[in-house]
Parts: C-alpha cells; sequence; structure tokens
C-alpha cells in the first residue's frame, strides 16, 4: 500500500490522497482439494498520469514521493542529490499549500510526508530493495 500510494498518487483539489493511475488487483487461491491453500495476488499497474510531473493546476501536488522524498531525507543526502528541502525551491514541485493551521495545513503535510518516506524505505527494503530504492530515490532527484 505505502509503496503504491507515494509513487502514484498525488493531492487533488478534491482529495487529498487520489491515485493517479489504474490498479487491478488479481487474487488466486490453489484449486480445491490441492494440499496446500497457498494465496497468489499480482497488482498490475497501468494509465500512470506522468503529465502530472510537469504540469498540474497550481494547487495540486506532483506524485507524494517527490514531497516525502525532501521531507524524509538528511539535509547531507539532499545536498548530495542537489536538492533543497522546501518543494517552492524545486520548480516541478511548486504548489500553493494548503492553509497553514488547521487539519491539512503545511507543518501537517511535511509531517506526514517524512513519516510515509520511512515507510516506504522500509516497505523496499523488507523486499530486499534496499539499494534499488536507493537508486530510484537519486534517479526522482
Amino acid at each position: 500500500g505505502n509503496v503504491l500510494e507515494s509513487f502514484g498518487n498525488a493531492r487533488t483539489s478534491r482529495n487529498a490522497n487520489s491515485s493517479r493511475f489504474g490498479k487491478q488487483l488479481r487474487l488466486r487461491l490453489k484449486s480445491p482439494g490441492s494440499p496446500c491453500t497457498d494465496l497468489f495476488a499480482q497488482t498490475t499497474t497501468y494509465l500512470l498520469e506522468a503529465s502530472r510531473v510537469a504540469g498540474r493546476p497550481q494547487q495540486e501536488r506532483s506524485f507524494h514521493v517527490f514531497y516525502e522524498l525532501l521531507a524524509g531525507s538528511s539535509s547531507g543526502t539532499l545536498a548530495s542529490m542537489g536538492l533543497h528541502a522546501s518543494p517552492s525551491r524545486h520548480a516541478l514541485l511548486r504548489a500553493e499549500p494548503p492553509a497553514a493551521g488547521g487539519p491539512g495545513g503545511a507543518a501537517e503535510e511535511a509531517s506526514r510526508d517524512q513519516c510515509r518516506f520511512r515507510e516506504v524505505r522500509e516497505a523496499l527494503g523488507r523486499f530486499g530493495l534496499g539499494v534499488e530504492a536507493e537508486a530510484a530515490f537519486e534517479t526522482l532527484a
């Protein structure tokens, strides 16, 4: 869930966690009478809204992963990738943040991004993709 949401969802004017891709989940059980009752799951992703990276309405955000990378990385890591912690310093990430106070405010959103980045890194590590994840984050930068 966290990895798919991070790389495929964005904040829109109508939904703070809007899926910007289609996905299909197939679940299969081995046939009845089989000595094993293994469960097989496969997720197929299609129609990624790639245009959201370069253009979107001003009050909306690009994919969560970009903001999570900025909020969750150390200043040294950001500097090594040529990034700044503030999304407003990156032309492709500029957006009007939610109101400063109250639920969904800019500070709350940044804190949520930081937590989600940690969760995404941990999830990718559990899949044995730690090195590949770091390479993917460098590519995103």
